[in-house]
């Protein structure tokens, strides 16, 4: 990637972070309805809270963003044993994933206080166990490229699991990008997008 496609990540990071900032409660508040709707639609049919050890990883918003809330699904999830969470491994800078089966569990992690498990209460789970993955990002394209926040956690973790392993990322209807997001070799592309009105 040349230093033109990473000014313009960097534009885009503050485009879509501003325009996140501008929706409005009562509106986060339906789209949230939609996405978790249509994300408990698609597991049922997947099959997937049907079998054992079948995981489906998904992530905790970060507070005082603007960012889609997935409580709902989690919460199905964890009460059907089915929900895994990623957790900042400060020592590797990756994530690290963990069986999570009560959300009451999760401690804030600085340094943004995003509710993450516990190492010494949540079981540590392999990359090659999870069936689907949940994907926060800023901005998605026709493409199915992803914009992240820059710190490349997701990218390498997704690196990591098996190429049947299903990612979908998840967001508000102002994070579909309509031109192609820049990308370079590091970059992972997600299976499918689910927004509210798609």
């Amino acid at each position: 990637m040349n230093e033109n496609q990473e000014m313009s990540k960097s534009h885009l990071r503050k485009l879509y972070k501003k325009i996140l900032s501008n929706l409005s409660p009562q509106y986060q508040i339906n789209s949230v309805f939609k996405v978790n709707t249509k994300l408990c639609k698609k597991i049922r049919n997947q099959k997937i809270i049907e079998e054992k050890n079948k995981y489906v990883m998904s992530f905790i918003k970060i507070p005082d963003q603007n960012e889609i809330d997935l409580n709902f699904i989690n919460n199905m999830l964890s009460h059907q044993n089915h929900l895994v969470l990623p957790r900042v491994n400060t020592e590797t800078n990756n994530l690290d994933v963990y069986f999570v089966n009560d959300l009451k569990t999760l401690v804030p992690q600085p340094p943004y206080n995003i509710l993450e498990p516990d190492p010494n209460v949540h079981k540590l789970i392999s990359p090659e166990e999870i069936h689907t993955i949940l994907v926060p990002g800023l901005a998605f394209d026709r493409q199915n490229n992803r914009l992240g926040r820059g710190k490349g956690y997701y990218d390498r973790f997704l690196k990591t699991v098996p190429d049947c392993t299903r990612k979908i990322g998840v967001g508000f209807l102002e994070q579909y990008c309509p031109i192609v997001l820049p990308t370079n070799d590091h970059d992972v592309k997600v299976d499918e997008v689910i927004l509210p009105n798609t």
